[in-house]
C-alpha cells in the first residue's frame, strides 16, 4: 500500500514538473524577396520538442506581377517568442535585426512600384537591394553585423522611396543609391604602399 502511494505521488510530482517545464517557442519567418511571412510554433516538454506546426502569416507583396513568376522564397528568421509557465518573453533574432532594414527597403520599393506603375524601376530598385544585401541568409557574409555604409544606403533608400511620386523622382533616388553603393565597392583611393 505504501509503495503504491509513493508511486502515485512520484507520478503526480513528475507530471506537475512536466507541466511547469512545458514551453512554446514561436518564430516568424519572413521572405527577403516578397515579404511573405510564416509562423513556426514548437511545443516543448522538458526541453524536448513535442509538436511543430507552421501557419501562414502576412501574404507579402505581389512579386509575380513584377517578375512574371512566383517568388522562390528566401526565408529568414524575424521575431521570436517563448512562453513558459513562469512568463512570456519575446524579441528579434540576429537575422531579423540584420534583415529588418532590407525588408523595409523592399516594402518601400514595392509601394513605389504600385504608386508609379513602373515595373522597370521596381526591378532595378529590388536588384540594387539584392546587391547591397543578398536575399538568402546563406549568401550573406558571416557574422551578425551589417556594414554601417550599407546600412546607411538601405535606410536612406527606404526613407526616400515614399517621396517617389513619379518616375523622374524615383530615377533620381535610385541613381543616388546606386552611386552611394558603388562608392562602398570601389577600392580605397590614395597612395599605394
Amino acid at each position: 500500500m505504501k509503495t503504491a502511494l509513493l508511486t502515485i505521488l512520484g507520478i503526480a510530482i513528475f507530471y506537475a514538473c512536466a507541466l511547469l517545464a512545458r514551453s512554446t517557442y514561436s518564430c516568424e519567418l519572413v521572405c527577403s524577396r516578397c515579404l511573405t511571412s510564416k509562423h513556426v510554433y514548437e511545443e516543448r516538454l522538458l526541453g524536448l520538442p513535442l509538436q511543430t506546426r507552421t501557419t501562414d502569416g502576412e501574404p507579402g507583396e505581389d512579386y509575380q506581377s513584377v517578375f512574371g513568376h512566383p517568388c522562390d522564397h528566401a526565408f529568414h528568421r524575424g521575431g521570436f517568442g517563448l512562453q513558459t509557465f513562469s512568463g512570456i518573453s519575446c524579441g528579434i533574432t540576429s537575422e531579423g535585426a540584420r534583415y529588418g532594414f532590407r525588408d523595409r527597403a523592399v516594402k518601400m520599393a514595392f509601394a513605389a512600384g504600385k504608386r508609379c506603375h513602373n515595373q522597370s524601376l521596381t526591378k532595378r530598385t529590388l536588384a540594387l537591394i539584392d546587391r547591397v544585401t543578398p536575399p538568402d541568409p546563406m549568401q550573406s557574409p558571416p557574422g551578425d553585423e551589417i556594414d554601417s555604409k550599407i546600412l546607411t544606403i538601405l535606410v536612406r533608400l527606404a526613407n526616400d522611396l515614399p517621396l517617389a511620386s513619379d518616375d523622374r523622382r524615383w530615377s533620381l533616388i535610385l541613381k543616388t543609391a546606386e552611386n552611394n553603393f558603388a562608392k562602398t565597392q570601389s577600392p580605397p583611393s590614395g597612395p599605394k604602399p
